[in-house]
């Protein structure tokens, strides 16, 4: 659950189309977040109509952002669209199905092959920050950059599909993978091990944003080439991270994003209960603010007794899926073995008296935390 303010920029008093129109990504509260995607609670203050201009302030506790689509596990529908495009990008729209939509792209990929190759074609007139033009060989440099150690960390799954990745590190030394081509500078070609029929999902990720070939994947984070409405203008690590407009961006060529704010201000190292409190009390630069947090438990009794506040409170239905996993398997094959136990770790672990446990891969047990995009299904 999250408190908003009720400015122009209000989630609590927009519709979720009508919150992309004042933040300028795709959904309401998951649009700034890290992951997820939150819907807004149906009680509302009433009706606002977004209008252009302002500034948009985010009340978040992280004391870093990064920046750097190959290390970033930002969905389309995160904070990181709002600087960098990927090929293809989410329609989110409340009581629907969301659906993948073009972004870069023209359309949302022609497969071929038996779904084994899709074929991307960029739209016309794309202009990076910097002024130059976006080309398919900046998104295969984003992919690639990808399979660079220094750059682990991010949204993966496209490792697992491309067919000849076996042994690649990235493009830095000069070397392409044989599974990506660009035939022209608008054209880009995926070739996949397997048919994949949901490979759209996958572009729609951070690693299909494009970057300069002469990028430094050490500094990348904090000097990025915008391809969205806002550039990163200035960056203080634990303090403030202030987006601006990209002059470059074409609002014809993007049907997602609308960006009306003129500036968007990522106030961090913010303390949860402090912005709750304060977006709660509602006033002066907070009425133009909301916070990245949920709401802290203790001041959740605070809010809902609170008319006004509780009408700005985001509740949400969805998120990561969290579970346990158990190999029912072994454990019915082996019932009632003489000192059967279930173990932690496939090498087993250390008991009481300091002797290593044996365990099997097979008697595993264990805690799992998975967030699927939606319309991805599991990788064999």
């Amino acid at each position: 659950m999250k408190v908003m303010g009720t400015s122009t920029y209000s989630i609590s008093s927009l519709s979720r189309r009508g919150f992309l129109l004042g933040a300028g990504a795709t959904t309401a509260v998951a649009a700034l977040s890290a992951c997820g995607a939150n819907e807004r609670s149906a009680q509302t203050a009433g009706s606002v109509t977004p209008t252009k201009g302002g500034t948009l302030t985010i009340l978040a506790s992280d004391t870093d952002i990064n920046w750097d689509p190959g290390r970033s596990q930002g969905m389309a529908v995160t904070s990181l669209a709002l600087v960098h495009r990927r090929l293809i990008s989410w329609q989110i729209v409340k009581g629907k199905e969301a659906k993948v939509v073009p972004d870069l792209a023209t359309d949302t990929g022609k497969a071929s092959d038996g779904g084994r190759t899709w074929t991307f074609t960029l739209k016309d007139g794309l202009v990076a920050e910097d002024g130059s033009s976006i080309t398919s060989t900046q998104i295969r440099h984003g992919v690639e950059r990808t399979f660079t150690a220094s750059l682990a960390g991010g949204l993966g799954y496209h490792k697992t599909l491309l067919a000849e990745t076996s042994g690649y590190t990235g493009p830095y030394k000069g070397k392409h993978l044989k599974s990506i081509e660009t035939p022209d500078d608008k054209t880009i070609v995926f070739h996949l091990k397997a048919p994949f029929g949901d490979w759209p999902w996958i572009v729609s990720m951070p690693a299909f944003a494009p970057v300069p070939l002469s990028d430094n994947p050490t500094t990348y984070t904090r000097k990025p080439v915008a391809s969205g409405p806002y550039r990163v203008a200035e960056y203080k690590q634990g303090v403030a991270a202030t987006l601006k407009r990209n002059p470059k961006w074409t609002p014809s060529s993007d049907e997602v994003r609308t960006a009306l704010p003129d500036t968007i201000v990522f106030s961090l190292g913010q303390d949860s209960p402090v912005v709750a409190q304060r977006l709660i009390s509602d006033s002066g630069n907070d009425r133009n603010a909301f916070g990245a947090e949920m709401v802290p438990p203790a001041q959740l009794p605070q809010v809902t007794s609170n008319l006004q506040a509780k009408s700005r409170l985001a509740v949400g239905s969805a998120g990561p899926l969290q579970y346990l996993a158990i190999n029912v398997e072994a454990r019915q094959r082996r019932q009632g073995a003489p000192g059967h136990r279930l173990c932690g770790g496939s090498q087993g672990r250390n008991n009481r008296s300091g002797r290593r446990d044996r365990c099997s891969p097979s008697d595993d047990v264990h805690h799992s935390w998975h967030l699927r995009t939606p319309g991805i299904q599991p990788v064999p």
